[in-house]
Order: C-alpha cells, then sequence, then structure tokens
C-alpha cells in the first residue's frame, strides 16, 4: 500500500468527499460554502493538471487567430461529464458558448480544460457557467443533455441542446434538469 499520495490524488480525494456530501447530505445552509470549497479544488487540480502537462509536446493546441478558430462543440460517444464554457474574446467582447464532454474526464473541470487551456493560450476570458452528463448514441442518432456539476452548478441545457443540434443536425437531441 503507498504511504504517500500526490497532491493531485489528495485533491482529488477531497473533491470527491464534497461532492458525496453536496449529493447526500448537504442542507441549502452549508450547499453554497461546499460548492465554494468545491470550485477552489477545481481551480486548484486545473493548475496541478497544468503544471503536469506543460511539456508535453503532442498537447499542444494548434496556432490559432480566435474564437471562430475553436470548434463550439466537441464531445465523444458514450455517457460523459460535460462542461458549458462561456468565452467572451477581450479585443472583439465577442460571447461564444463552447461544449466539451469526454467519457476520459472524471471530473467537469478536466472536461473544461479541453477548450480552456486553448482559450488561455489566445488570451481570452471565459467562464464555465455549468455543468451536467451526455448520452450520445452516434449508432442511433441521439443525444441526451441531463445533471448538473456539484462545482459549476447546472449548465443551461438548453444551449447545450441548441449547439449540439447544429453540430449533429440529423441527431434527435434531448434535454432535461433531472438527474446527476
Amino acid at each position: 500500500m503507498k504511504a504517500w499520495r500526490t497532491e493531485k490524488e489528495r485533491l482529488e480525494d477531497d473533491l470527491k468527499e464534497i461532492n458525496e456530501k453536496l449529493a447526500t447530505e448537504a442542507d441549502d445552509a452549508c450547499r453554497s460554502q461546499l460548492q465554494q470549497e468545491a470550485r477552489e479544488l477545481v481551480h486548484r487540480l486545473a493548475n496541478v493538471y497544468r503544471d503536469e502537462h506543460e511539456d508535453d509536446d503532442d498537447d499542444d493546441p494548434p496556432a490559432l487567430e480566435g474564437l471562430d478558430d475553436i470548434p463550439q462543440v466537441e464531445i465523444d460517444a458514450g455517457v460523459f461529464k460535460y462542461a458549458l464554457i462561456e468565452a467572451t474574446d477581450p479585443s472583439t467582447k465577442e460571447r461564444k458558448p463552447f461544449i466539451r464532454g469526454s467519457t476520459d474526464a472524471s471530473y467537469h473541470y478536466q472536461a473544461a480544460m479541453m477548450v480552456t487551456d486553448r482559450l488561455d493560450a489566445l488570451g481570452i476570458d471565459y467562464e464555465v457557467t455549468g455543468g451536467g452528463r451526455i448520452r450520445h448514441s452516434p449508432a442511433n442518432k441521439e443525444i441526451e443533455i441531463y445533471g448538473y456539476s456539484n462545482a459549476y452548478g447546472r449548465a443551461d441545457h438548453a444551449v447545450t441542446a441548441e449547439l449540439c443540434q447544429q453540430k449533429y443536425p440529423n441527431y434527435k437531441v434531448t434535454w432535461g434538469n433531472y438527474g446527476y
């Protein structure tokens, strides 16, 4: 048994504990405090992740010029966590939403980082406005959007559904404010 844990492991364990409290025992009085603690842990985890991967040449995004060079929707097939990110170009004040979701994302911050690193590189301001889950079935041409993120709150699933419908016009896209 390992006698020590990395900072990432400690932070992930702390986040898991807070998420469990939010899901099972948090009353309204302590919910906002727990959500704030979760957001702070997510921020710290994102920094640890970036530090771990800063030397990865394969992960460098391609050279970009602006928001229009970044796809608005990038999601995997399967069931996974997703994040809704709203970016604002500081020079044009253009606001644009982005959806990122992956079966590899254990936490919503990991899904968000699929685009936030690119936005950071461009000097574009952004906010993760919420999260949830997506069930994407390419075989059935269906996308279901639901749930919420303990750290970021519930995404505006209507916005997510609209963007997914634009990317996948031949799909049946549904959403609802149910489930985790």
